[in-house]
């Protein structure tokens, strides 16, 4: 069985626990006593992680999209990556703290990136989809009349700087003089 399947039915077993129960089971009846109710607490399912996601306005992509704002871009995600961002919470089993786990994976290359771009044609809006999930790219719009650009994959930048030419530079920090010979003691 699933994990959230598992949680469920212990959360079901646990919702028919009396004070009795608890006494029973090792508790003191003192400390027992003072507890006013037993509320169970059942795994976040799909729907709910969405909304978390989704509605607060403290909630895991609020505060992503105020750092962006911060940084002079907006941040969109497409409807496919929050299904994809959601599945992966599901997964990790952390309910609404994966959400910010997943949501600080999917959103680092941008927010690293784009504010070093500079606002060429206006304010940016960078749009993360499935990509964003997988290697951390990322599309980025300018303006109204802009076109979208995509980014080239963490992969494909790899490739491109491997297959550049190298290009010695003389070093400042050499031993050798202006003539090429070790300098001479003074």
């Amino acid at each position: 069985a699933s994990a959230p399947d598992q949680a469920n039915r212990q959360a079901d077993i646990l919702e028919q626990v009396t004070a009795d129960d608890l006494v029973a089971y090792g508790f003191m009846p003192e400390f027992v006593g003072r507890l006013r109710d037993f509320v169970i607490v059942r795994p976040l399912d799909t729907d709910a992680l969405r909304d978390i996601l989704l509605q607060p306005e403290h909630g895991p992509l609020a505060a992503y999209q105020k750092m962006a704002a911060a940084e002079g871009f907006r941040l969109e995600l497409t409807d496919e990556l929050v299904l994809q961002v959601v599945k992966q919470a599901l997964r990790c089993g952390q309910g609404a703290r994966g959400l910010r786990r997943v949501m600080a994976q999917v959103t680092r290359r941008a927010l690293l990136e784009v504010p070093s771009l500079g606002r060429r044609r206006g304010e940016p809006t960078v749009r993360l989809g499935r990509s964003a999930l997988e290697d951390g790219g990322y599309e980025i719009e300018y303006g109204p009349a802009g076109g979208i650009t995509p980014l080239p994959s963490w992969d494909a930048m790899i490739q491109q700087w491997l297959d550049s030419p190298v290009q010695s530079a003389p070093s400042a920090l050499s031993d050798d003089g202006p003539s090429g010979h070790p300098e001479q003691g003074h």
